[in-house]
């Protein structure tokens, strides 16, 4: 990819012209401080759509959803869930797919942070993109960090809504649903809170009950699931039980945290090779893909989401990790992060699709999803 067209791109992005040589800029204002373009060349083979969003715009809201509203309950598609909100009355004016996924029962991989409250923590080396509650975008490393003490010890939480059989102390939501992977060595505690998870909160128990099967599980919203591979003295829990959640390097008043992987680019210094980075060593993720990745410019006034379409030789190639790099930073972005992209790459306007997905079977059931709303 030559990073001279991408210069070209800026030059046009511009000037708003809507015809490049042979091929097309497309330029559409969706909503008030929402851009949206559509790039296409044949030199290179690739069909790029973009959305500019302006961050000082009062219009605008950024936030992110997960398949269905809860985990374990299968995957949606972009669209699919971008309809049901809109039905629901929220005013979804663009959306994309967000973090990669898998486990069984499938979900998103990393954490999650919807509306202010954790839908999930995990300690997992990946990079995510954080936003606050005034809209400043942070894209980083944040893994979860939970505290427990427990008649005066301080136990490490390992996770929040978590599969992993292996973890010593977990904490399951009233987000989970489906069976609770439970422990039948330790213990299984439904403990009441305050309110519902919000980071950097301090916790204490209001009042608790032993578990020792499904049958007995039904969380409200304010209640916790605390499975722990060892007993628990339970005397004097009710005075003694407090709880921490954070995430480190996390800026303060995290509204929304969605994860992805690799970080493309830190402070506008791409590196020199994207293999192994974030443990990724598998040589067709790194060439051209379809790829949806997410920036911001230096001062946090402006993001930038972009959506490849690729995998269709008579259509769009896509691009390679290095490729799309090179993009989002000829865009103007500071710090860029890349989502799962391949089958799962997808773009909505409004509630229609807006690029070509290459599966053949159409748009690809997913598990998180990354969205802008308007207030018009």
């Amino acid at each position: 990819m030559k990073k001279l067209f991408y210069k070209c791109i800026i030059l046009f992005l511009f000037l708003t012209i809507e015809i490049f040589a042979a091929d097309t800029l497309v330029v559409k204002t969706i909503s008030s401080g929402c851009k949206y373009f559509q790039l296409k060349d044949t030199l290179v083979n690739v069909v790029i759509d973009l959305l500019e969003v302006d961050l000082r715009s009062g219009n605008v809201g950024l936030a992110m959803g997960i398949s269905h509203d809860v985990l374990n309950k299968g995957g949606e598609t972009v669209l699919d869930f971008v309809r049901r909100k809109r039905e629901e009355g929220i005013n979804i004016v663009a959306a994309v797919n967000g973090d990669f996924f898998g486990d069984d029962p499938m979900q998103s991989q990393n954490s999650m942070i919807r509306n202010g409250e954790i839908i999930k923590g995990v300690k997992l080396d990946r990079s995510s993109i954080a936003i606050t509650s005034d809209k400043r975008p942070f894209i980083g490393k944040f893994p979860f960090e939970g505290t427990a003490i427990i008649n005066e010890d301080t136990l490490s939480i390992d996770a929040i809504n978590s599969q992993d059989s292996t973890l010593s102390l977990a904490i399951f939501s009233s987000h989970w649903k489906g069976l609770f992977p439970l422990t039948s060595t330790g213990d299984n505690i439904i403990i009441e809170m305050q309110t519902s998870l919000i980071p950097e909160l301090h916790y204490k128990c209001t009042d608790y009950r032993r578990v020792i099967s499904n049958s007995d599980i039904e969380l409200s919203e304010n209640q916790i699931l605390l499975k722990s591979k060892r007993k628990i003295d339970l005397s004097e829990i009710e005075d003694t039980l407090e709880f921490v959640f954070k995430f480190k390097n996390a800026p303060s008043e995290i509204f929304t945290l969605i994860g992805g992987l690799p970080m493309l680019f830190r402070e506008e210094q791409l590196p020199e090779s994207y293999y192994g980075a974030e443990g990724m060593t598998i040589k067709r993720f790194l060439d051209k893909n379809p790829r949806t990745a997410i920036g911001y410019d230096k001062e946090k006034t402006k993001l930038f989401i972009a959506v490849i379409d690729g995998r269709q030789p008579n259509y769009s190639m896509g691009m390679s990790l290095v490729e799309l790099a090179e993009f989002m930073h000829s865009m103007g972005c500071y710090d860029a992060l890349n989502f799962d992209g391949g089958g799962s790459t997808t773009m909505t306007i409004m509630d229609e699709l807006i690029n070509s997905p290459s599966d053949f079977t159409g748009s690809r059931p997913v598990y998180n999803y990354f969205f802008i709303t308007s207030r018009e």
